[in-house]
């Protein structure tokens, strides 16, 4: 399932680069699985330049992997990939593993009432 969801991400952005899309891509993923994808036309160009180094599908296995939070975003230019930049959201458990900490609330918990009625045994 995980390598048909790589594959299935590395076609869309291949769709881009034969459309010669100018624009970023944001992909959220929560767990490893992708969320949402935007697409701007106007993107940040303040972030890492591409090099011949960087390994798009590496860095989408990265971001499919169980436990991966957070958001990969890319710049193309006349469908040539430019720019990247990764995202990791730390919330809940994975910030408690983080820090090291149990105190770290998870989500708020659930407040119990319990009301009792008095008697007169008279």
């Amino acid at each position: 399932m995980q390598d048909e969801t790589i594959r299935n991400i590395l076609s869309y952005l291949s769709s881009k680069e034969l459309e010669g899309f100018t624009g970023g891509v944001k992909m959220g993923f929560e767990n490893g699985k992708p969320q949402s994808f935007s697409e701007t036309f106007c993107p940040d160009k303040e972030i890492i330049a591409v090099d011949a180094l960087f390994d798009l599908e590496s860095f989408i296995k990265d971001a499919c992997k169980p436990g991966f939070h957070g958001t990969l975003y890319i710049v193309y230019k006349s469908g040539t990939l430019t720019h990247y930049n990764r995202v990791r959201t730390m919330q809940g458990q994975v910030l408690e593993r983080v820090l090291g900490s149990r105190d770290i609330p998870m989500r708020p918990k659930k407040c119990v009432v319990k009301m009792g009625v008095r008697t007169s045994n008279a």
